[in-house]
């Protein structure tokens, strides 16, 4: 059981970030940094 675990864990990981949850991050990240500067 454990290796069939680590196997899934290891190919989700290695699938990366899709583009859209990237872009989604950074304009969270974005909105985060302003509001800290108002």
């Amino acid at each position: 059981m454990d290796r069939n675990l680590k196997q899934a864990f290891d190919d989700t990981v290695s699938e990366g970030v899709p583009d859209r949850f990237a872009d989604l991050i950074a304009q969270l990240s974005e909105k985060t940094k302003n509001a800290g500067t108002q």
